[in-house]
């Protein structure tokens, strides 16, 4: 049986590294799977799910250059077919709009035929003053980003890790004070992810983790995933792989997210980097096993909340404001365009559930007022 709720406390939210420190301390293992899980561990599951639905949220900058004017952007997305890269797109070009920019979409469609390198080089070609990347890793991109930046564009990348031969070709979104990369922020997500699912379990069962390999970012998120995992011993953890051929793939994905449900009979709970996954495969998957399996991802979009709301498919959604991360680009990127460096944008992170959080219609969005905040900046 699954754990409906938990009292909600105002709590600072734990890294796993200091918490295995500490349970090594006192002599407890912190192998996954074949164990169990000390009650230490079980109180702080409690507690991070806690301060999780009171959240991280901060708030926005409140001071920086007007908006710099008569400039061309690029806003280059991961793939327009999934709503984790279609929701922060739109939310850039709209703010971009705001700024009064020329602004040009262009659809990398997951890197197929090349797309990545070529948005980024027609968009060197156009003349533009600015790129913005979504979910896009430099890795993938590093010749036509140096050629981008020899042409003296400005780059604002969200999700997409730094070139590790040269970090200068983009820029990443500083989430908060205390996230200032796409890495750290996937890896505080897993790490949520993670003591959710030790919360709900109990500590005890098995959790199904679907790895994104060809991600970094979702990757990442997996890596604090697992390190929180450690510590409860008494969960087994079973991978399920899947790689990009396999996610651009919708018949593809659907079988392979099937497979791997019938191949952990005993998993009670399921790990997915993003809400995609859910909404490609993984949720029908859940909803026709009949099984009862606490299910989390992260994001928070409108199809993701209504899973959660019917209670099929999905059971919770480590959320946070794609829109709000949109503006926050754009105003980084006037930063850039403007001389001066980008700073942190208050982001953060909520739990949703049925009983928590959850909006009564839509995405999940913030109670904060960013759009005010960034228009009182832009208009000086």
């Amino acid at each position: 049986m699954l754990k409906k709720s938990t009292k909600i406390r105002a709590l600072t939210i734990v890294s796993a590294a200091s918490l295995v420190g500490s349970l090594a301390a006192c002599g407890s293992s912190t192998t996954s799977g074949g164990g169990s899980t000390d009650a230490d561990v079980l109180t702080t599951a409690e507690e991070q799910v806690a301060a999780l639905y009171e959240g991280t949220e901060g708030t926005p900058p409140t001071d920086g250059p007007a908006a710099v004017s008569g400039k061309k952007v690029w806003v280059i997305s991961c793939g327009q077919a999934a709503v984790g890269c279609s929701v922060p797109t739109n939310a850039a070009v709209d703010a971009a709009n705001e700024i009064g920019w020329d602004t040009t979409l262009y659809d990398g469609a997951f890197g197929a035929n090349d797309g990545y390198n070529n948005g980024i080089r027609q968009a060197v070609a156009a003349g533009t003053d600015g790129i913005i990347l979504i979910d896009v890793a430099c890795g993938s991109v590093e010749q036509s980003l140096t050629e981008a930046q020899t042409a003296g564009i400005q780059v604002m990348s969200y999700e997409g890790h730094p070139c590790e031969d040269d970090a200068t070709l983009t820029n990443e979104l500083q989430y908060s004070s205390d996230i200032t990369s796409g890495e750290a922020f996937a890896t505080s997500i897993g790490e949520a992810n993670a003591w959710y699912l030790i919360d709900q379990l109990g500590g005890e069962g098995t959790v199904l983790d679907f790895q994104f390999v060809d991600n970094q970012y979702a990757m990442a998120l997996d890596a604090g995933f697992q390190r929180v995992m450690e510590t409860a011993p008494g969960i087994s953890v079973e991978t399920a792989t899947i790689n990009l051929s396999d996610y651009s793939n919708p018949s593809t994905f659907q079988q392979k997210t099937s497979a791997a449900l019938l191949g952990a009979p005993t998993a009670t709970g399921i790990n997915a980097p993003f809400a995609s996954f859910i909404l490609g495969g993984v949720g029908q998957a859940v909803t026709s096993s009949g099984r009862e399996i606490a299910t989390i991802t992260g994001d928070g979009y409108e199809a993701n909340m209504a899973q959660i709301a019917s209670g099929r498919g999905q059971t919770a959604a480590m959320a946070y404001d794609s829109t709000w991360i949109g503006w926050a680009l754009v105003d980084s990127l006037n930063r850039l365009l403007a001389g001066q460096q980008p700073v942190p944008a208050g982001i953060g992170l909520k739990l949703v559930d049925k009983d928590h959080n959850l909006p009564s219609s839509g995405d999940y969005a913030t109670s904060v007022y960013f759009k005010t905040a960034y228009e009182a900046i832009w208009e000086g």
